[in-house]
């Protein structure tokens, strides 16, 4: 059975890497990474970028518009 983790971030870049590796050391084999940045303005971008050239499992959406809050 396939599992989809979500990681939303905006301004993240503190706590990304650590997050990422928390999801990676999992023991399910079968997990697809999609983080879902929400307009952020420190280098949690580059850094979401970095990891979804380097693990074919992730996959990086960027929005440039920040979403309006409910």
């Amino acid at each position: 059975m396939k599992v989809s983790v979500i990681v939303t971030t905006h301004n993240t870049e503190r706590y990304l890497l650590k997050c990422m590796d928390s999801i990676f050391n999992q023991t399910l084999s079968d997990i697809e990474i999609i983080i879902a940045d929400d307009a952020s303005t420190d280098s949690t971008p580059q850094i979401a970028t970095e990891l979804a050239k380097t693990h074919e499992n992730v996959l990086f959406l960027c929005t440039m518009l920040r979403a309006a809050r409910a």
